[in-house]
């Protein structure tokens, strides 16, 4: 299953940017349906095989990833015994100040989300921490005993661990981004978009959780994804629903929107961090017309940019024919070798050669690489370069805010 997904991604991101593929083809689903589909789920993966997962951005559940994970015992009371004197806060509320103590009855707890929201949707609020996230920042919120909090920040940092599978340098990263969701039984989180540019790994560590995600609609609204618009908007339409148990991690790409949900009978105590090894590149490739209008995705566009001109980009975005004529000149001066091609250290120097330059040229490369045949050759270059000139020449009629080339 693992390789079949994997090939009808490489078959769909021959597409390219300016057409993109469909998107049940691309996430490796049955095409002759529209009902939502389970997402893979895979183990004993090996380190390319989660880096080739993870960059299609195809979301998928590691079914062994919390295999001697420091967390797995964090279950919603230990999370009350441990942690007793900290505070955080049950969303949806009136006020983003953390209101709730951990060592409080809050297990039993269930407040209305006070909203329309479609069958099927959570009905009642769950608990949040961002505790690493946001503390020092973000003192006004309240955090409970200066002691305690210090004491569970030390704990979450000496039991972050990178799975298995992935790039032991996503650590620094996912020692600055944990959040922990909290839900006892039928309590959830709506259906949202995050704005962060990596992708997210998300564990369960105790009780059953239903999620549900769709990526981003064809025609983004230029409102946004926060928090159950989608619901007002009558947007919500799945393309995955499945369930995740304790011990399961699941990974998905940025610009999905999810919502995710405690069923059965135990609460739900999940650990969310982001990661920046690998980059979805070929998911931003293949969806980059949506991304660009999407209003939570702003921020990400100079790190597209960045991969699709290898930074030389036009001084203005040009339509397609124009850009494919500079993007073959913007090729050939960087083919230093003259052989036709684009090596990884003709991208890493390109891209300035210095600091993360390893990762990034890494990512840069993959990005360009469409058929995935190991070599960038100068026609995909001048390819990506003038789509992504293309949709951002476009993109300029439209009213999601732009950022300045």
């Amino acid at each position: 299953m693992l390789l079949a997904v994997l090939g009808a991604v490489s078959l769909a991101t021959v597409v390219g940017l300016t057409r993109e593929p469909p998107l049940r083809e691309y996430f490796g689903l049955e095409t002759k349906t529209s009902a939502p589909g389970e997402v893979l789920r895979v183990s004993n993966l090996t380190r390319t095989e989660f880096d080739r997962l993870a960059r299609s951005g195809v979301p998928f559940v590691i079914t062994d990833a919390g295999d001697n994970h420091p967390m797995r015992d964090w279950n919603c009371e230990y999370m009350q015994t441990q942690f007793g004197g900290v505070k955080f806060r049950r969303e949806y509320g009136q006020s983003e100040n953390n209101l709730e103590r951990f060592g409080d009855d809050w297990t039993r707890s269930k407040k209305p989300i006070n909203r329309r929201l479609p069958p099927g949707a959570p009905k009642y609020a769950p608990f949040y921490s961002d505790i690493v996230k946001a503390r020092k920042d973000e003192a006004e919120r309240g955090w409970g005993k200066k002691k305690a909090a210090n004491a569970m920040e030390r704990a979450i940092a000496n039991a972050t661990k990178v799975p298995y599978c992935m790039d032991d340098g996503n650590l620094q990263e996912m020692l600055h981004n944990p959040e922990f969701w909290l839900q006892p039984p039928e309590t959830g989180s709506m259906a949202h978009m995050d704005e962060h540019c990596i992708s997210t790994i998300a564990t369960t560590l105790s009780g059953v959780k239903r999620w549900r995600l769709a990526p981003i609609p064809d025609q983004p609204h230029p409102d946004g994804y926060f928090d159950g618009l989608v619901y007002d908007r009558d947007e919500w339409d799945p393309l995955f629903e499945f369930l995740t148990y304790p011990g399961e991690a699941l990974v998905f790409p940025p610009g999905m929107i999810h919502e995710g949900l405690s069923v059965g009978e135990d609460c739900v105590s999940s650990i969310t961090f982001q990661f920046n090894l690998p980059a979805p590149v070929h998911y931003w490739r293949s969806y980059f017309p949506r991304v660009r209008r999407t209003r939570d995705m702003q921020g990400c566009l100079p790190m597209v940019r960045g991969w699709a001109t290898l930074q030389h980009p036009p001084k203005k975005a040009l339509p397609y024919g124009e850009a494919l004529t500079a993007g073959h000149q913007v090729a050939r001066n960087l083919d230093v070798d003259h052989d036709g091609s684009l090596s990884r250290s003709e991208v890493m120097r390109a891209l300035g050669g210095s600091g993360r330059s390893n990762s990034a040229a890494t990512d840069a490369f993959e990005f360009h690489d469409v058929d995935g045949n190991g070599v960038v050759s100068l026609d995909e270059f001048a390819h990506n370069y003038a789509t992504w000139s293309d949709v951002e020449r476009d993109a300029s009629t439209n009213p999601v805010p732009r950022h300045d080339l």
